[in-house]
């Protein structure tokens, strides 16, 4: 959420923090540049993202590839 937040999406947290509300968007969100840690288990969501989501790109620097952290990247090149 906090990222969400930062992007300017209509995002509403409870007072006590354990649920939130997220209205629907009247615009796309604006592409950022984003530094998320370079562990492949921690960057897959992005990469998935970007994947379903028409004209969206990514680009993934320094990500550790560990032959036994990266075989979701693998299914998701398999499937083209």
């Amino acid at each position: 959420e906090n990222m969400l937040k930062a992007m300017k999406a209509p995002i509403r947290v409870s007072n006590d923090g354990l649920s939130l509300e997220i209205s629907p968007l009247k615009k796309p969100l604006k592409a950022q540049n984003i530094i998320i840690p370079n562990d492949p288990s921690s960057a897959f969501y992005f990469a998935l993202v970007a994947i379903i989501l028409p004209k969206s790109q990514i680009i993934l620097k320094n990500i550790l590839l560990n032959p036994t952290r990266i075989e979701a990247y693998k299914i998701l090149q398999k499937m083209g």
